[in-house]
């Protein structure tokens, strides 16, 4: 017998020999940039970025560290310059906070040398839930690498200190759960799932492992799975991958490792290159079908700790306190209930611990605390051996840390639990403990936990505690299946369930993770469901497997994962049917799905009215990648000559099907949501200037379209923060020509109207320009255009050249205010707030809102080559360096009318402009609110305005300052060719004709008479 052991160790260690020791990126020296999704946080040869943040995420670098803080985060994996490809790529001394349920997923690469990461580290990673409440989770998933590493996550040190970390290798040459260059630190409160994926070269050394690492701390929870290796080795841990090999260390927790199928090489529960000690917590391990196989490869040296079952060369055993777990609690032989009609007291009277049976006719109630419960080996045909035998209408309550495991069959199957009935009894699962189940190795079926029903129509309920079912590898009979959960109706209602199939190697075989006939229900707390390998002819390997209705909703956060799909929805005649999420509008249900076919067969739906589906990364026939479905509000909608609107969650697609070539239709797009650019980009497609030579990112309103854009409250923001070609938030498109159809936009912003149907410009926002060239917030590029606003706020945009937050220059063009705001807008050339140049048919009209803040050269409100009508608007607090703080006229008119006011401006250095309607502040700053050049008159339209006492008017470089408070009045009928102003006081009028003065001050006085030495033209009326 002796012989035979140390043969097995050999044998296992002259494969392991031979694994590289750790599989790292072939160019990561030469890594360009660290990305967060598809996000760079900065070059590889420099510092990361001080800061960046994206959809779920912020990234902050700061004295050599780094924080990423993801909530509800989706990570996409792109490939980056070195040909890898990753979720997220990360400088060494990383901190990731976890808030919500994230997901980081590799993509698929087809370079033989490339590999696929979830999260991959460039040195040391912590993870750690934000609030330390242990409810953050992080779902890591590596994509398909052909012939290289996939991992869930990567890092020289790895220190998981709480929080739920969900760590699944893609398929490749190498496929990890987690790999560390150096260590692997499970703290107390964290909870770790590792699965291996995949390694499927039957010609060169792979492995496939929960954890592959140098060594290894543990004091937490670690669930860690081997996946299927063709050639070299599976192991649930394995520590030691280098010269000299670390050490493994479990001090508390639960461990929970187990190899799984290697086709030509050795599996092993867990692996110990180096020194191996406990000195607390419980260790379950398990192997695989392999060329040699054991739960350990070396016996621990322990301290307070004893083989409880097994031996380390087994293919299972279990170590843990000789005081909890002691002899009482131990339990090597089936424990058969199924025909058990009688009550008992606890196995260990001493304590109050190992297993009581409560017996009544309505049902049941099976209680463990601290139990480890092995099934008798069978040998009998046909026969299976099971840990927990019991009949219908049961009910098992765990406490402590429970460990429930079938015997070996060997032509039956094997199961941890198996409950049976034929009618509507049901089965479920309770307790603030622990419970792992595992079937054995056998060549008919394994399970963790089954509820065979048959006919029944019985449910099989898990409420809380935390469940870990393993199925072991199933035989290569017709039909055999490997899962983790099996029944008719699964319905989880609270705590952690793991469920992962081993494989399956006959006709129609089937691994799954969680299989039910009828149905499989889950409305809160997390289930990872993974399948396992199957090889036979139409055989499937699926994550989560139902032949009925599943639903996920509440709160619950699932990871599926399978060779084929990570979700499989059938009929029972096979046919695929949709999966639905959510039962309440108030659900954040989560699901990542990976599948090697696909991430699932079919698509997902829901019945909640105004919620959608969103698939993260994709859609649901991706391959070879996780993506993420989950429930969201619709964030654009779009309508057509008036028809009801079309609800989108992505706001790229909205927009590009308002403005596609195929709408000829008055289009309107509302908003219902802020619209931020990812890395200065709006998006894709006609409706983003694809068709331009020069960059964009721009929001496009293609030449020929009337679009009415409805702010409805939400911004739209561009972020950028330097100048960049093109770098206007919306550009207006037309054609060259000055005759012909014209493109009309109008922008409102329904959350902010007024009974008269105008918005003030206090909600919906147009922000984050920063152009180049001419127009930081809306560019107008051709000619024949009409732009109305009637809400919302045009403010914080930029330009290097004009207009900060409008340019027009071509011809045709119209742009009417009659509401909103434009406001805190900057050009380093004319025209803050808006610049006006070129010929135009009927030029600026203004009605209404007002233009506040805004700051240039000349004309920090307006800059005009255009006349220009102004009523009912307010221009204020904006400033110039040299002229026109309010507006500076190159036109032959202004035309004023209604009751505006313009007041409050400034031009000079140190002038600085306000936003809030104050005047425009800054010592040495002249009061400077209109600034005529030559043959520019004023006209005065209707209404009456006022000039106070203290205002100014500029022409040329002469400053005109109003003494006294002057009315405006509308001109009356009967005064001629005179449509200059009408100045009212004292109850005496004076119109004035044309240009009104050339020099000097306009002094006005009571008598009705002008100084001689202000005037050049001067024409008398009576009142009229």
């Amino acid at each position: 017998m002796k012989k035979k052991i140390l043969s097995l160790v050999l044998t296992v260690c002259m494969v392991l020999s031979l694994l590289p020791t750790l599989s790292l990126p072939a160019a990561a020296t030469t890594m360009t940039y660290y990305t967060v999704g598809e996000t760079s946080i900065g070059n590889t040869a420099t510092e990361p970025s001080a800061s960046a943040s994206g959809d779920g995420w912020t990234w902050t670098y700061t004295s050599g560290a780094g924080t990423l803080t993801l909530t509800d985060a989706y990570l996409k994996g792109t490939v980056n310059t070195d040909g890898h490809s990753y979720g997220a790529y990360l400088p060494d001394n990383t901190t990731i906070k976890l808030i919500g349920d994230s997901t980081a997923a590799g993509g698929t690469v087809s370079d033989d040398s490339k590999g696929s990461y979830g999260i991959y580290c460039k040195g040391a990673l912590t993870i750690e839930d934000e609030d330390a409440t242990g409810t953050g989770s992080l779902s890591a998933v590596g994509g398909k690498a052909v012939s290289n590493v996939s991992d869930g996550i990567m890092a020289s040190t790895l220190t998981i200190s709480s929080g739920k970390v969900n760590a699944v290798g893609g398929s490749g040459l190498y496929s990890g759960g987690i790999q560390c260059g150096y260590t692997l630190d499970v703290s107390e409160t964290a909870d770790v799932t590792a699965l291996g994926g995949d390694a499927t070269s039957e010609t060169i050394l792979g492995w496939s492992c929960g954890v592959y690492s140098n060594a290894v701390t543990l004091s937490g929870e670690l669930t860690a799975v081997g996946g299927y290796a063709a050639n070299g080795i599976s192991a649930g841990i394995y520590s030691g991958i280098s010269a000299p090999a670390g050490t493994a260390t479990i001090s508390g927790g639960v461990v929970t490792a187990q190899g799984g199928k290697c086709a030509a090489g050795s599996s092993c529960g867990m692996y110990a290159g180096g020194t191996f000690t406990m000195s607390g917590g419980l260790l379950s391990a398990s192997s695989g079908t392999a060329t040699t196989s054991s739960a350990l490869s070396k016996a621990p040296t322990m301290t307070g700790v004893v083989s409880r079952t097994g031996s380390y060369s087994d293919k299972f055993a279990v170590y843990g306190s000789g005081t909890t777990y002691s002899s009482d609690n131990i339990l090597t032989s089936t424990l058969d209930l199924s025909n058990n009609k009688t009550s008992s007291g606890w196995s260990n009277s001493t304590n109050s611990s190992g297993w009581k049976w409560d017996y009544a006719e309505a049902g049941s109630t099976l209680t463990l605390k601290n139990m480890v419960i092995v099934g008798t080996n069978e040998t009998a045909s046909n026969k299976g051996s099971f840990g927990i035998l019991g009949g219908g209408n049961i009910s098992i309550v765990y406490e402590g840390v429970n460990v429930v495991c079938g015997g070996t069959s060997e032509s039956g199957d094997s199961c941890g639990i198996e409950v049976e009935e034929t009618g509507t009894e049901g089965f479920s699962l309770s307790g603030d403990g622990t419970l792992i189940a595992l079937g054995r190795q056998v060549s008919g079926s394994s399970c963790g936990i089954r509820f065979p029903t048959g006919s029944g129509t019985g449910g099989f309920n898990v409420s809380g505690g935390k469940v870990i079912a393993l199925g072991g590898d199933a035989g290569e009979s017709t039909a055999p299946f490997s899962c983790g959960l099996e029944a008719n109706n699964l319905t989880i209602t609270g705590g952690d369930v793991t469920a992962v199939g081993g494989a399956a190697a006959g006709k129609d075989s089937l691994s799954a993770g969680a299989e039910a006939g009828a149905g499989i229900s889950v409305s809160s707390g997390q289930l990872v469901a993974v399948g396992g390998h199957a090889s036979g002819t139409d055989s499937v390997s699926v994550g989560a497997c139902s032949y009925g209705t599943t639903i996920f909703s509440g709160d619950a956060n699932i990871v599926a994962a399978g060779d084929g799909y990570g979700i499989g929805t059938y009929l029972a005649s096979k046919t695929a049917v949709d999966f639905q999420l959510g039962t309440s509008a108030a659900d954040t249900v989560t699901v990542t799905a990976m599948g090697g076919t696909a991430a699932a067969n079919s698509d997902a739906t829901t019945a909640i009215s105004n919620k959608f589906i969103s698939c993260d990364g994709g859609t649901y026939t991706t391959a070879g990648s996780a993506v993420r479905f989950r429930l969201v509000d619709p964030v654009i909608a779009v309508a057509h000559d008036g028809s009801t609107f079309t609800y989108y969650t992505s706001f790229a697609e909205g927009w590009n099907e308002a403005v596609g070539t195929g709408n000829t239709a008055d289009t309107t797009v509302k908003l219902l949501a802020n619209w931020t650019a990812t890395d200065g980009s709006f998006g894709k497609g006609i409706g983003f200037g694809n068709g331009y030579t020069s960059s964009t990112g721009f929001i496009l309103v293609p030449k020929g379209k009337t679009i009415t854009l409805d702010l409805n409250g939400k911004t739209i923001n561009r972020g950028l923060t330097a100048a960049q070609t093109s770098g206007e938030v919306i550009r207006i498109d037309s054609d060259s020509a000055t005759s012909g159809s014209t493109t009309d936009f109008t922008l409102i912003d329904s959350a902010g109207e007024s009974a008269s149907g105008k918005g003030d410009g206090t909600t919906g926002c147009i922000t984050g320009g920063y152009n180049s060239g001419s127009g930081g917030g809306i560019a107008m590029v051709g000619n024949l255009i009409y732009f109305i606003i009637k809400g919302g706020c045009i403010s914080g945009n930029k330009t290097a050249i004009n207009g900060g937050g409008i340019n027009s220059t071509g011809s045709g063009i119209f742009i009417g205010m009659y509401g909103g705001k434009i406001s805190g807008n900057v050009a380093a050339g004319n025209g803050g707030g808006l610049y006006l140049g070129g010929a135009t048919i009927s030029g600026f009209e203004a009605s209404g809102g007002s233009i506040v803040g805004n700051s240039a050269v000349n004309g920090g409100g307006i800059f005009m080559d255009e006349s220009i009508g102004i009523a009912n608007c307010t221009i204020r607090g904006n400033t110039a360096t040299t002229y026109g703080g309010g507006i500076y006229s190159n036109a032959d008119g202004i035309h004023m009318g209604g009751t505006m006011v313009v007041s409050g401006n400034a031009h000079g250095a140190s002038a600085v402009a306000s936003t809030t309607g104050d005047a425009a502040s800054g010592s040495g700053g002249a009061a400077d609110n209109l600034y005529l050049t030559a043959n520019t008159t004023v006209h005065c339209l209707t209404g009456a305005y006022a000039l106070t006492s203290g205002a100014s008017i500029r022409r040329h470089t002469e400053t005109f300052e109003v003494i006294e408070d002057i009315r405006l009045h509308t001109l009356q009928s009967g005064l001629g060719r005179f449509q200059g102003f009408c100045f009212d006081t004292e109850g005496e009028e004076l119109c004035l004709d044309k240009t009104v003065i050339a020099s000097g001050k306009l002094i006005l006085q009571h008598t009705g008479v002008l100084g001689t030495d202000g005037v050049e033209v001067v024409a008398l009326q009576g009142n009229p």
